[in-house]
């Protein structure tokens, strides 16, 4: 599994144990001696941990413990941790022969508890806005705090050079015997108050001394963001791009867990919870962000605000009354509140029970997750009041998987206001640093109410381990492999990484977050929606067993290498929701095993690769909200497998290939938003498993065939804003399972068919701006639906 912390010592009052398997986890610290206790213990399983520290003597009270042999091996397991062997630290020989005739050459793959001393950057990349002054960088100090130590940093050009984008800057940094504590440094930034692109800088470390060596990563790259203009906005309208920054800065978005994105690109499309359709904001999904302050009156503004999802955070203040369009609505757990009767109804109809999950709003952390590094020393957290402002309010600390003396000195205290005070309020805890290579780990803070002991506020401190992994050490990957995940992980800016559990950590990355092995290799890596910032390393193609990749829904830039395509088990790859650009590697032509390749919503240019119709087991194909260009090629027809083919939102030109007629197996076909021209051919009605068919939005001719109406499984049929001419088939009436119709914006004429009246699912029928003649049937008015 991968549990973490020490073992308890009240494992030691179960008198009664035959088995402890406790083998290939994170746990750490020393055997607890307690287990000698264990008489009847017949196995005993402890390795590949991060255990540290002496044997025990006790354990030689373990009579029932088989000794090893060749037929059942040995039944104590103490390989691959930080022991230390008997004659090192033990002076019992008894131990020493009895640990040799219980489990053989577990002392050969100890190694020890790491002390070295390194400095390092606390992450690969860092960012500030081009109007935000300064830029801190911090270094930090790891592993042993033994002398006095010190390093040099210097900044050099990259895309951005001094003295016009920023000062350049040198310096030294210096840590006293025993000091831990992180260091920083600042580089002035210089606003040209100019539209531009982003801009980067590079940071570097040299010149380590009094013993200490350059941790990694030793260089990062500072990019300089360029807050974009929504009047260079082209995917939204001007005005909503509005509305979606000034709710950025009425709720603290710099301090949002996750704003990737926002007020930064210029695609608010592609921003963080932000979902767009037909060139409107639809959605906005926010929930559990850390949004502090009012929701702004101008939300009210997004017309086509279908969905809003608010809850868990620390709103405050009056709910807009503009906001009743929307249909969906969650705010539950903030500290809001309305005295508008006809509101009141309305988000009582809409998010039930809404009004009870608010607390006053009195106070609460500014930060609700705060990370620091475990050799930091201390944590600071600031308490913002709001409402009366006199009170106090009180604290306490509470154990999670981060022990109370050992990771941490608990805290309680009490925060107090003087009328008319609106300051803020700290505290700080004081952080334990074990030396040791562990999980990171967590506890909580608790603000109450010292008059009504209600529950105001928590907050949760991520105690990072700074203790970085040894690829030499990795035993169960090969060091290849184990480097390209560490390359991956300085790459992406993984220390910022939504979670990184093990990684660059514990010497047994087969346990990292979303790295699962088979066979004594990298199997599978899904690291999806999980803040990937930064550029695709070329080392990932070293994971040459790898059968599935996803790196779905984060924001890495530049290419798709394309040594990806050097591991030809590939089942999945799925790079969808990022910012990749440059072309599409032809040489995935070569992964013929793949069932599913997705792209996605990225910045690729060129053509579509005739070499994908080589994946004749591929049955899922999405290429659509890119930038590609050129003809659908005809070779996409040998994908017989094929459930799903999106290749909207692109610059595809040319016909429809007929061939897609040959993709019997499609329940999915987008092919809108492009710049296709020609007929629709007529084989697409051989697709009768087709549950959605979308043509919208591109220079299509002819008429509409007949053969659609084979399609009986259709629930949605999407014709609009085209070329057709001709009259509506009369067969579109078979697609009795239709829910969705969308013929408007076409040259379209003749009377209306009588039998689109048989379509009693219908809730959507489309059929304005054409030169339709005659009268409406009567028969629309089966359609109950609409």
């Amino acid at each position: 599994n991968q549990l973490t912390g020490e073992i308890p010592r009240e494992l030691g009052n179960l008198s009664n144990l035959r088995e402890l398997g406790l083998g290939r986890n994170r746990l750490t610290g020393e055997i607890p001696s307690e287990l000698g206790n264990l008489t009847k213990l017949e196995y005993l399983s402890l390795d590949n941990n991060q255990l540290c520290g002496e044997i025990p003597v006790e354990l030689k009270n373990l009579s029932s413990l088989p000794l090893s042999d060749d037929l059942w091996g040995a039944k104590l397991k103490l390989d691959n941790n930080h022991l230390i062997p008997p004659n090192v630290g033990t002076s019992d020989a008894e131990l020493r022969a009895w640990l040799d005739s219980h489990s053989p050459g577990w002392d050969t793959t100890q190694t020890p508890c790491p002390q070295e001393c390194k400095l390092q950057f606390s992450s690969a990349t860092y960012s500030i806005k081009e109007d935000g002054g300064q830029a801190t960088i911090t270094v930090t100090r790891i592993g042993s705090g033994d002398g006095a130590v010190s390093v040099e940093y210097a900044t050099s050009d990259d895309t951005a050079t001094a003295p016009d984008d920023y000062t350049q800057t040198t310096g030294t940094l210096n840590w006293a015997d025993g000091s831990l504590a992180d260091k920083t440094f600042t580089i002035d930034i210089i606003d040209e108050n100019e539209q531009g692109n982003d801009e980067t800088l590079i940071v570097s470390l040299n010149n380590a001394t009094g013993g200490a060596e350059l941790g990694s990563p030793n260089t990062a790259v500072l990019t300089i963001n360029n807050p974009k203009n929504c009047a260079t906005v082209t995917n939204i309208p001007y005005e909503e791009c509005e509305v979606l920054v000034a709710f950025y800065n009425s709720t603290g978005g710099a301090n949002w867990q996750r704003n990737d994105g926002w007020n930064v690109t210029n695609m608010p499309c592609s921003w963080d919870g932000v979902e767009c359709s037909e060139g409107h904001v639809s959605k906005l999904s926010l929930y559990n962000n850390q949004l502090i302050g009012e929701i702004p009156s101008e939300l009210g503004n997004l017309s086509s605000l279908m969905g809003l999802s608010l809850s868990n955070n620390q709103l405050c203040g009056e709910i807009p009354e503009n906001i009743s369009n929307i249909n969906y609505i969650n705010l539950n757990n903030n500290h809001l509140t309305t005295s508008d009767s006809s509101l009141i109804a309305w988000l009582d109809s809409r998010n039930p029970g809404w009004d009870t999950t608010q607390t006053s709003c009195s106070g609460f952390f500014t930060t609700p997750i705060v990370k620091v590094a475990e050799n930091a020393g201390t944590v600071t957290l600031i308490v913002q009041r709001n409402g009366d402002t006199n009170g106090t309010l009180d604290y306490a600390t509470t154990e999670g998987s981060a022990r109370q003396g050992h990771d941490y000195i608990g805290a309680t205290g009490t925060l107090n206001w003087a009328d008319g005070d609106v300051t803020d309020k700290s505290f700080t805890i004081t952080i334990n640093d074990d030396s040791n290579s562990e999980m990171n780990e967590t506890f909580t803070i608790t603000l109450t109410s010292p008059v009504t002991g209600e529950n105001l506020d928590n907050a949760t401190i991520v105690i990072e381990d700074n203790e970085p992994a040894d690829c030499a050490a990795v035993t169960e990957i090969p060091s290849t492999e184990c480097e390209a995940l560490v390359a991956l992980y300085n790459s992406t800016d993984g220390a910022n990484w939504r979670d990184n559990g093990g990684w660059n950590v514990t010497n047994t990355p087969c346990n990292w977050y979303g790295v699962s092995c088979s066979g004594g290799h990298v199997s599978r890596l899904s690291l999806s929606l999980n803040r990937l910032r930064g550029s695709i390393p070329t080392e990932l193609g070293n994971l040459t067993n790898l059968t599935y990749l996803n790196l779905s829904s984060n924001f890495p830039t530049g290419p798709t290498p394309t040594k990806f395509a050097s591991s030809v088990f590939y089942v999945f790859f799925g790079f969808y929701h990022n910012s990749l650009t440059g072309e599409i590697p032809r040489e995935l032509g070569n992964l013929t095993r793949l069932t599913v390749l997705d792209l996605h919503y990225n910045q690729l240019t060129g053509t579509i690769p005739t070499e994908l119709g080589n994946l004749s087991n591929l049955t899922w194909l999405s290429l659509n909200n890119n930038q590609l260009t050129g003809t659908i090629p005809t070779e996409l027809g040998n994908l017989s497998n094929l459930t799903w083919l999106s290749l909207d939102s692109n610059q595809l030109s040319g016909t429809i290939p007929t061939e897609l007629g040959n993709l019997t197996n499609l329940t999915w076909l987008s092919l809108y938003y492009n710049q296709l021209t020609g007929t629709i051919p007529t084989e697409l009605g051989n697709l009768t498993r087709l549950t959605v068919l979308g043509l919208r939005y591109n220079q299509l001719t002819g008429e509409i065939p007949t053969e659609l109406g084979n399609l009986t499984h259709l629930t949605w049929l999407g014709l609009h804003y085209n070329q057709l001419t001709g009259e509506i088939p009369t067969e579109l009436g078979n697609l009795s399972n239709l829910t969705w119709l969308y013929l408007n914006n076409n040259q379209l004429t003749g009377e209306i068919p009588t039998e689109l009246g048989n379509l009693t699912h219908l809730e959507e029928l489309y059929l304005h701006y054409n030169q339709l003649t005659g009268e409406i049937p009567r028969e629309l008015g089966n359609l109950t639906k609409l």
